[in-house]
């Protein structure tokens, strides 16, 4: 796999996981609709229970663990900024899959936000040059999850609203934002001369032994606990775009101002029409269709 080109490995990820998510999303909405995070918190086996006896939620979890490995690969060979804006597939995706499989309907706000994610992505991939800046420290990394932390306490009172498709989504892309950074570092550390790869036992027995990977695999599954909350919730097209505040701008904002990425004109004007393009996409929830 490490021989594949990253763009490649990006694309197969955003697939894989775009697939996965509407899927668990369809099997939720079946299962356990209208369930608020209070209701999770108080009865987490009634939630849970009818899902892990659902062969087809438990195959939307495969595709996303098998989505993220590839992506593991490319975190390893791309700029965080290059790869979470061509990651946006996934956000195109999972609105297709809203639209053409669940039934749902793009006002055309929503549309304009399709059409923005895409130009951004294109134009931020079309620039994105050769790979830039240095591994971050791991007192930047303390100082990220510290901070992270403190976000989500701050905001748990929005969590506890009936209808928190919204809160929920942005807290699952805030973890989800800081495992890949994370992750990334981990990466980074691990390498051997020749580089990381995702199918050599000793790259992935020395990332598993760093403690930012730990931490984001416990972010990565908060993360997906509040995803599945959001689903039931809310429709899959907005919950995937709101994702995308954390899971996206964060690892870019990182990746610039920490990392010292390339902060050209191109890549920041597209990560400007990627911020539309989501907010378009995230504005109004509406009720759910299909």
């Amino acid at each position: 796999m490490s021989g594949v080109e990253p763009v490649a490995l990006v694309i197969g990820s955003a697939a894989l996981q775009a697939a996965g998510n509407a899927l668990q999303k369809q099997r939720v909405a079946t299962h356990v609709p209208n369930t608020s995070l209070a209701g999770l918190a108080r009865r987490p086996r009634a939630f849970f229970a009818p899902l892990l006896r659902d062969p087809a939620w438990l195959a939307g979890g495969v595709l996303i663990v098998a989505g993220a490995l590839v992506g593991l690969q490319a975190l390893a060979s791309l700029d965080l900024s290059v790869l979470k804006a061509l990651g946006r597939l996934e956000t195109l995706l999972l609105v297709l899959a809203g639209v053409v499989l669940l039934g749902e309907r793009l006002r055309p706000g929503e549309i304009l936000g399709v059409a923005l994610l895409l130009a951004g992505t294109t134009l931020l991939t079309l620039h994105a040059g050769v790979a830039s800046g240095r591994p971050a420290t791991r007192g930047a990394h303390l100082a990220l999850v510290a901070s992270v932390a403190a976000v989500l306490a701050l905001s748990a009172c929005w969590l506890r609203a009936e209808r928190s498709e919204l809160g929920l989504a942005a807290m699952a892309g805030l973890l989800f934002g800081t495992g890949d950074i994370l992750v990334k570092g981990a990466t980074a550390r691990v390498a051997a001369p020749g580089g990381f790869s995702v199918v050599e036992s000793a790259s992935l027995a020395g990332l598993a032994q760093t403690p930012e990977f730990a931490v984001a695999i416990a972010g990565y599954l908060a993360g997906a606990v509040l995803l599945q909350a959001a689903f039931s919730v809310g429709r899959v097209s907005v919950i995937g775009a709101v994702t995308t505040l954390g899971s996206v701008a964060l690892p870019i904002a990182f990746g610039l101002l920490v990392l010292g990425e390339d902060a050209s004109a191109e890549r920041l004007a597209g990560m400007a029409a990627i911020g539309l393009g989501t907010l378009l996409l995230g504005r109004r929830t509406g009720a759910r269709v299909g």
